[in-house]
């Protein structure tokens, strides 16, 4: 199943849209946020499977970010709260029947952030009433750490000016092989490598700015705010999600993230989910030994929805 793909629509590069077979107002719709130097083809597979059991499924690609984008000094320029405001008026344009002809669903939204996502999903939940909110290997927001890898330090360092200096900006092929790519096939790698877009600096600026540590924290809170969160203002149930051998984001971070969410109202369900399985990619990380593939989140994912919303 191929998606429906709507050029520059809601100030964003690409709209992807897999539809079910049978689409009403009671169509549950699911809407995915992708990570840092990505599009919405990392949702591939998503899309397919959860339209093949009767989702809408949205995936934006966020403004500016297309093969190429190196110099476009805009994209270094642009926020996350750039990119949540996207958000929030393409899930208003759908829900008042502009982007999909002749729909309007009678049902909130599932909102689910991969990485960077994380963070824009949780923004858009403080003004969008949601089903549900599913955080995948997300950035950390002010208050939670981001316990870098020492050795990822080392690339990241290196980038630290262009991120600074709101500049866009890619880690080198090593890097994103060795720590985000690294539960990917290794004959993959560079093809997936070359089909990366670069990132904008002022984004990943905001994020170091309140988790970062030291000198990095302070020197990219003179000139970006920290992303907070008021973990009391959003309402619905929220998965948080983790792969054991994810090397960006690792288990702690989640840990903290799930921690903040569950001291809510003890109503409102708060889950985290380690996956021994997956790494920074439990949405298309294939079978690989004894590991499961991306199949085995997505299966999770719907039978949580299933009992939880």
């Amino acid at each position: 199943m191929e998606p429906i793909v709507l050029k520059s629509a809601s100030g964003f590069e690409e709209v992807a849209i897999w539809q079910p077979r049978e689409l009403n107002s009671e169509t549950p719709v699911l809407i995915l946020c992708h990570g840092m130097w990505a599009t919405y083809r990392r949702w591939g597979k998503y899309g397919r499977y959860f339209a093949e059991r009767g989702f809408l499924v949205v995936a934006p690609t966020y403004r500016h970010h297309y093969q190429g984008n190196e110099s476009n000094e805009r994209l270094g320029k642009t926020s996350i709260k750039t990119y949540t405001m996207d958000v929030w008026c393409l899930i208003r344009q759908l829900y008042t029947g502009f982007v999909v002809s002749g729909f309007v669903p009678n049902r909130l939204p599932i909102l689910v952030g991969h990485s960077m996502g994380g963070p824009i999903a949780q923004l858009v939940a403080l003004h969008v009433p949601l089903t549900a909110l599913i955080l995948i290997g997300s950035a950390p927001v002010a208050g939670d750490r981001i316990y870098t890898d020492p050795n990822y330090k080392k690339y990241i360092r290196k980038l630290f000016l262009k991120i600074l200096f709101g500049k866009p900006y890619l880690p080198p092929f090593e890097a994103l092989s060795g720590y985000v790519y690294n539960r990917m096939p290794k004959s993959e790698h560079r093809a997936i490598y070359e089909r990366a877009v670069y990132e904008s600096g002022t984004a990943a600026r905001e994020i170091l700015a309140g988790s970062g540590e030291g000198l990095v924290k302070w020197l990219c809170r003179l000139s970006s705010k920290p992303i907070e969160i008021d973990e009391n203002l959003i309402h619905c149930p929220v998965l948080v999600i983790n792969g054991r051998q994810d090397k960006v984001v690792p288990l702690e971070t989640a840990a903290d993230l799930a921690l903040k969410y569950s001291r809510r109202d003890s109503n409102v369900l708060t889950e985290l989910r380690i996956f021994d399985d997956f790494a920074h990619w439990p949405m298309c990380e294939p079978p690989q030994g004894n590991f499961a593939g991306w199949e085995k989140s997505a299966d999770f994912i719907l039978n949580w929805l299933k009992t939880n919303t």
